[in-house]
């Protein structure tokens, strides 16, 4: 009964909002998605308009509110609180590592900050759950386009490339690319070599397979563990999404997260419980037996050797300022302690040593508060965070106001502890 209470409660705020709201609100989903990670959002002047648009709706969004509320932001006293904490770290990781930060990583900064705030407004408008929908909705059309366009264009070479785009991973935006897609909704960027498989890999618009991994978990988190009636389509095109991106940490997070789901529906069967954990145990310990063989080895052709060497890169240059890191986002302190192997290959796959190496604790604090937010909420939110946390700190996406986002809801569990522990 409740569920169906919830439901109804939901459609009736839904049917409340203007259609220039529902406008917004969509704009907000997309934008959060193209702003980080896709070829459209990296291009030129995209990199810099796409988070200011961003900022610009949230800031809207929350003085209109507090104005219409006639709510004094004083009222608010643990966001302000929470924004001059994000502030002064900020400034401290700055002045102890003599740099300033990357100006990709302030702008995930400032909109940690802010986010907070926007989230705590639009829960109690009943806006959260909707935009949580529209991301979902948004990640599964991209997710199930581009596995049909996969299949029938690069996979079976029946469908031929129809459009173009010109892209590049310089952070200058110095270097450009051409590169093939489809429909505009999948581009041929990433060549990879998997096992028997070779040819591009699934990445929709985005510019690696990871990286649309990463939206896809999320996606996959939102639909088993926020949402109360997951919808099975969307699972399905985010689970055919994944096996197609060919992307090994998508994979098994993926599974981590499906059995741990069918952990939580079998309350009924201890064998299948039994059976769920046994098998469990032996993906961690194939994981990390192939992990160490990979480190060991250090093929330069590897990219799980690459992933490992990351940690332990990471690792160390965080021993050589665990305090005040090297500078968010300054990359360039980890290339020293990286292996000769792959140093054709700098690039960064993981968050939680980047964000430790570059920023030390102090930043990685701000992190933690995230998963402080979660753990004090209800169950559901607890294992919403914890995988959410797996998923943030295992991709690259130390940058992303996408991750900022997620990131920033449990500190907004936080700071509203009593309508946290409700979920």
């Amino acid at each position: 009964m409740k569920l169906i209470n919830n439901s109804e409660c939901r459609e009736k705020r839904h049917n409340t909002i203007p259609l220039w709201g529902k406008f917004l609100l969509v704009c907000f989903s997309i934008l959060l998605i193209l702003s980080n990670g896709t070829l459209y959002g990296r291009y030129g002047y995209t990199q810099v308009v796409l988070p200011i648009l961003i900022l610009v709706i949230c800031l809207l969004f929350v003085f209109v509110t507090l104005f219409h509320r006639r709510i004094l932001f004083f009222d608010y006293r643990k966001n302000l609180i929470w924004i001059i904490s994000c502030g002064l770290v900020c400034a401290f990781v700055s002045i102890g590592s003599h740099t300033v930060p990357t100006m990709g990583h302030f702008t995930f900064l400032l909109l940690y900050s802010l986010f907070p705030l926007f989230i705590i407004l639009c829960q109690r408008d009943g806006l959260l759950d909707i935009i949580f929908n529209y991301l979902s909705l948004l990640i599964a059309f991209l997710a199930l386009s581009s596995s049909i366009l996969w299949f029938l264009g690069p996979f079976l070479g029946v469908l031929k490339p129809n459009c173009s785009f010109l892209y590049t991973w310089d952070a200058r935006g110095e270097s450009y690319e051409t590169v093939f897609g489809y429909f505009g909704l999948l581009y041929e960027a990433q060549w990879s070599k998997f096992g028997s498989f070779l040819g591009y890999r699934n990445i929709s618009i985005f510019g690696e397979g990871p990286v649309f991994a990463f939206y896809l978990l999320v996606a996959l988190l939102l639909e088993l563990f926020y949402f109360e009636s997951p919808k099975k389509w969307r699972v399905f095109s985010y689970l055919i999404a994944l096996f197609s991106s060919f992307s090994t940490t998508g994979w098994i997070l993926a599974l981590g997260i499906l059995l741990y789901n069918l952990y939580l529906k079998s309350n009924s069967s201890k064998k299948i419980r039994i059976l769920i954990i046994f098998i469990c145990i032996c993906l961690c310990i194939v994981f990390f037996s192939v992990a160490l063989s990979l480190f060991l080895g250090k093929s330069s052709t590897s990219s799980g050797g690459i992933h490992i060497d990351d940690f332990k890169a990471g690792f160390d240059a965080w021993l050589s300022s665990p305090l005040w890191g090297n500078g968010i986002g300054n990359n360039d302190a980890i290339i020293p302690f990286m292996s000769t192997f792959r140093l054709n290959n700098t690039g960064y796959s993981n968050s939680i040593m980047f964000v430790l190496a570059t920023g030390g604790l102090l930043y990685f604090s701000l992190w933690m508060v995230s998963f402080l937010g979660f753990y004090h909420a209800g169950r559901r939110m607890k294992i919403f965070g914890l995988f959410l946390f797996l998923v943030v700190l295992f991709s690259n996406v130390s940058y992303f106001a996408s991750a900022a986002f997620f990131l920033a809801y449990g500190v907004s569990l936080l700071i509203d502890y009593q309508r946290g522990q409700s979920r």
